[in-house]
Formats: structure tokens, C-alpha cells, sequence
């Protein structure tokens, strides 16, 4: 389901704390362990332990907005809503149960509802940049794009150096329609991180405008030159770049998984060049003679220079041995 990059947006119990670290003694109160149910994606079990809580306990405000969140996850939105309102009521600065409120108002478009409890959000925390794209995702989707915008320009001013808000931003207005913007914030997310341009392929959120400027050229460029603080090996192979489904790039890729090291699975592939992560950032393409070349950088501090060199050595020599293969 397409959603809004919302902080407080997602499952149900999206904005749990993170669950107690184990200890051997003394067992976990009923609220505690309901908790851990909920993040091991076990409603029911939560349900069933927070029954018994409440009937001893009925305006525990933290055992309300627990299970308030599990009949969300079951699917039992108008119970969930009672409980989350309940929960506040009782403990009006539970700030994670004014966020949980303004997600479920965006699933049901009830937009001044979810302003409303953002607001209520951003009064218990006003100096955290998510009360900016919480409010602006929302103005976004009632059509109120100053307001929203207004909003987004806030946030990322509270996050300059930050991929992930300029590519929550882009999200926020491709879900919306507004191509030029979201195209414009995401070439912000690439020019810090580039691997955005690969979370943008995969995210169905930019599909309904790939074929709409500036998505084409963004999709297809890669504008990334090697800082001065970084090394680079090149290396040419006697097959050229032909595309993501053929040898060159499959005996990269590989040579990747052979090497026993940590990868982003992601590949990053056009018909022109491709992008992999590992230990190195990795480019497939073809050069200038017409031959296919491996390219490997990495910031100079990363190896010691003989491991750098034994390194790329023995990545691209694996790389001609898998390419021998694929030939046969």
C-alpha cells in the first residue's frame, strides 16, 4: 500500500519504544511483554496479555495505546481509535499516542484530524524536525500545497546534509502528483547519497511519474566524480556493458557474493552503466575503446594502499575468471 513518509506512519505500532533488552529475572509485567508480542507482530498475544491488565486496571494510559495498537494491526480501526483517544485523555503529554492518532487520521483521510494531533505531537517535542514533515505530508495530501511546502522547506532546513529527508520530501510530493518538486528534492537526496536513485527505482511512490521530467535524466545519470580524498582501480574486460541482465554485470555481481564481504543488495542498473556497494563502490560499464570496464573507489582511508591493491587485484581478477565462465 502506497503510504505518506510520515514519522509516526506505518504499521500499526509504528513508534514503540525499542523492547527491553532480556534479563534472566524477574519475568516482564503484563504491559511490558505485551509490548515485545507487539513488535514480534503478535496482536493477538498482546491482546491476550493486556485482557487481565485492564480489567485490574482500566485507565493504564501505556496498556490503552498498546492495545489500541494491536486491534489497528487487527484490523479493528474504530476500537483502535477509541483506545488511542482514551489513552491521551488519560495522559495528554503520551506524545507517541498523539503521533499514533495522526497516522491512523492520514489512513482515513481525515486530514484536520490528523493535523490536529500532530500539532498536539509537536507541542510536547516542537524543536524535532519530524513535526514538519508530519504536518506538510498531510497539508500535501488536503491540497494545500503553500502550507505544505512551507512546511517541507522547514524540515529540511532542520536536515541539510540529510539524503533520507530531501528523498522523504520527494516521496511526499510524487505521491501526490507534483513531478518537478518531487524530482527536485530527490536530485538533492542523490547529490548527498546516491544510492537514493536506486531507492527511488524500487519505490512504488515515483512509478506513476517515471516517464515525467526531470525523472528520465535522474534515473539515468550518473553525475558522481571521485572526491579528491578517494581511490580508484579500473579495470577492462574484453566483453562490453550489455545491460543489467547480461555477463559483464553478472560476473561482477559474482564476484561480490564470492567475496565473503558485507553488499547492499540493491543494484543500481540503466542499458549504460550499473552501481553496486560493497566494500567498494562499484561501476559497470563500457569505456571508451568500446570495452567493458569494472571501476572500484573507496575513501583512501578505508585500506592501507598494499590492501588496497591485493584487494582490487583479487576482485578483478575473480571478476575475469566468473566472465570466463559465463562465456563457456
Amino acid at each position: 500500500m502506497t503510504v505518506l513518509f510520515l514519522f509516526a506512519a506505518g504499521s500499526a505500532a509504528a513508534g514503540l519504544a525499542a523492547p527491553p533488552p532480556k534479563t534472566t529475572a524477574p519475568p516482564p509485567s503484563p504491559v511490558a511483554a505485551a509490548e515485545e508480542r507487539l513488535h514480534a507482530d503478535d496482536p493477538d498475544g498482546a491482546l491476550a496479555l493486556l485482557a487481565g491488565h485492564l480489567k485490574r486496571q482500566p485507565d493504564d494510559p501505556k496498556a490503552l495505546f498498546l492495545r489500541g495498537s494491536a486491534r489497528c494491526m487487527n484490523g479493528e480501526t474504530a476500537a483502535c481509535r477509541a483506545d488511542y483517544e482514551r489513552a491521551v485523555a488519560l495522559d495528554p503529554a503520551m506524545r507517541q499516542g498523539w503521533l499514533s492518532l495522526g497516522a491512523l487520521a492520514v489512513a482515513e483521510q481525515r486530514w484536520g484530524d490528523a493535523l490536529t494531533a500532530f500539532a498536539r505531537a509537536e507541542q510536547l517535542a516542537p524543536g524535532l524536525a519530524e513535526n514538519d514533515l508530519n504536518a506538510g505530508a498531510v497539508h500535501l495530501m488536503a491540497g494545500d500545497l503553500a502550507a505544505a511546502s512551507q512546511r517541507f522547506n522547514s524540515f529540511l532546513e532542520r536536515e541539510p546534509r540529510s539524503a533520507d529527508a530531501y528523498y522523504r520530501v520527494a516521496a511526499n510530493y510524487a505521491l501526490a502528483g507534483y513531478a518537478a518538486l518531487a524530482g527536485r528534492a530527490l536530485e538533492h537526496a542523490i547529490t548527498l547519497d546516491e544510492r537514493s536513485r536506486v531507492r527511488a527505482r524500487l519505490d512504488p511512490n515515483f512509478e506513476p511519474m517515471l516517464e515525467q521530467p526531470p525523472f528520465p535524466t535522474l534515473f539515468a545519470t550518473d553525475r558522481w566524480v571521485p572526491p579528491p580524498d578517494y581511490v580508484v582501480a579500473r579495470r577492462a574486460y574484453p566483453r562490453r556493458y550489455d545491460g543489467p541482465e547480461g555477463k559483464l554485470l553478472g560476473a561482477v555481481l559474482d564476484a561480490v557474493q564470492l567475496s565473503g564481504r558485507p553488499f547492499d543488495p540493491r543494484v543500481d542498473a540503466t542499458p549504460d552503466w550499473a552501481l553496486l556497494w560493497s566494500e567498494f563502490r562499484i561501476r559497470v560499464g563500457t569505456n571508451d575503446a568500446g570495452q567493458g570496464e569494472v571501476e572500484l573507489a573507496a575513501p583512501a582511508t578505508t585500506f592501507p594502499p598494499a590492501e588496497w591493491q591485493r584487494r582490487t587485484e583479487a576482485f578483478f581478477q575473480t571478476v575475469a575468471r566468473q566472465l570466463a565462465l559465463a562465456e563457456r
